[in-house]
């Protein structure tokens, strides 16, 4: 049986341990970033507030997905394209910096939240100041 032309130009470089690792990091750290900021800013703000955090949020998490893509393809041209790598070593170069933004921004939400209560106890009416 024949394999696939894709599995035979890239044969050796064995880009789905760079796709699947990436992959698996960027989303649970995103996940956990967007669950933990969102608990933390509803439960710290007046219900009458509540819709317009939740939009600034997602506004935030819009922006920055453009600013890191941005920063991504700029590591990618720098590293990788203007030394004339190869396409699968341009996709690794983007991938793992896009990770490594996703795992500052996921370090950088668990420091800013760690203090901030966000258990059922915290919900009485009462804002958390930030």
């Amino acid at each position: 049986m024949r394999q696939p032309e894709a599995v035979e130009k890239y044969a050796d470089n064995h880009s789905w341990v760079n796709t699947l690792a990436t992959s698996l990091i960027s989303i649970t750290a995103v996940s956990l970033i967007f669950v933990t900021t969102s608990t933390t800013i509803l439960t710290s703000v007046p219900v009458d507030v509540k819709s317009l955090c939740g939009g600034m949020l997602n506004t935030a998490f819009q922006i920055g997905s453009g600013v890191a893509l941005a920063i991504s393809a700029a590591t990618t041209e720098v590293v990788d394209i203007e030394k004339g790598h190869d396409i699968a070593q341009q996709y690794a170069t983007g991938l793992w910096c896009s990770t490594g933004i996703a795992g500052l921004g996921l370090i950088i939400g668990i420091l800013a939240v760690r203090r901030k209560g966000i258990g059922p106890n915290d919900r009485m009416g009462e804002s958390v100041t930030f």
